[in-house]
């Protein structure tokens, strides 16, 4: 009744309570410098800060008094009747159903995920089908099929290191992970399949990036950049003027240089789907990693 009735006193006549100084301050340097200068405006918005938090004060006020008619604060030591509900619970059995759950179906964070991404990081991340930068930097020009030829060839280089040497690089991390029991085993396909798909769409990922990033190149190649400080980003390609039954004509044709050009971005694409999944290697016939717990597909 005493707090009931201070309360009511306080709501009726309440006592000045102003805002800190030092919360004032801070407030105001948080205002931007141009607005700073708009006195008057600063000042109706402090008035009307200071009746907001005059009013939250009321606020609380009732909502202490309304919870606690007594007067008395809570024993130290007090456990709230939520925390009395929790405590009848048992979340022991929900938390290892979620954590065999997720120990199951969540593979990205398993070992040899982590391996793959970082052998990708490290060792390929710089990897491009084409060398844009070799072509850059010839200083004379080059006919077009020569153009094409140093083109093809260097998709061939990045094709043959792509399947002599990362895709073994990855196998052997998981032939890692098979000795040491980190690969789920082929008699529980579910689990099995689950695990390689995301491992297959991992792998699909990192090509996708080779070949988008090779393509950018290569159009940064062929059409200048608008931020490039270059002239030029290559010598460039001849293109010959005969004259042919009385009229004049390219040599290479227009249609030529259309074809072969965009041939490049055709065979990129080519180039990355011909990489296999990485399971047809580790369970074929010719299988050389000795896992006991993945045997090879007879």
């Amino acid at each position: 009744m005493i707090s009931y009735q201070g309360a009511a006193r306080d709501l009726q006549e309440p006592p000045e309570i102003d805002l800190m100084d030092v919360w004032v301050i801070h407030i105001l340097e948080l205002v931007p410098q141009h607005l700073q200068k708009q006195a008057g405006m600063i000042k109706e918005l402090l008035e009307e800060m200071q009746d907001n938090y005059l009013l939250s004060m009321k606020k609380a006020t009732v909502d202490f008094v309304l919870s606690d008619p007594d007067g008395t604060y809570r024993k130290k030591g007090a456990v709230s009747p939520h925390k009395e509900e929790l405590k009848t619970m048992s979340c022991k059995e929900s938390f290892q159903t979620a954590r065999n759950t997720l120990s199951k179906k969540l593979h990205t964070y398993k070992p040899s995920m982590i391996a793959l991404v970082h052998l990708w990081d490290i060792s390929y991340r710089h990897l491009r089908l084409v060398d844009v930068q070799k072509i850059g930097q010839r200083n004379e020009p080059i006919d077009l099929l020569k153009f094409q030829q140093i083109a093809m060839k260097d998709v061939a280089i990045a094709k043959d290191k792509l399947l002599t040497v990362w895709l073994p690089e990855v196998q052997n991390i998981f032939c890692q992970g098979g000795e040491l029991k980190l690969l789920p085993s082929i008699t529980h396909k579910a689990q099995f399949e689950e695990f390689f798909s995301c491992t297959g769409i991992l792998m699909s990922t990192q090509l996708q990036q080779l070949v988008l990033a090779s393509m950018q190149d290569y159009t940064n190649l062929l059409c200048k950049s608008p931020t490039s400080i270059r002239a030029y980003e290559h010598a460039g390609i001849f293109l010959r003027l005969k004259a042919k039954n009385g009229s004049i004509v390219f040599e290479p044709a227009i249609d030529d240089f259309e074809a072969i050009l965009t041939n490049v971005y055709d065979t990129m694409v080519r180039t990355v789907e011909a990489v296999p999944r990485v399971e047809t290697k580790l369970y074929s016939l010719k299988q050389s990693c000795h896992v006991t717990q993945v045997t090879a597909q007879k």
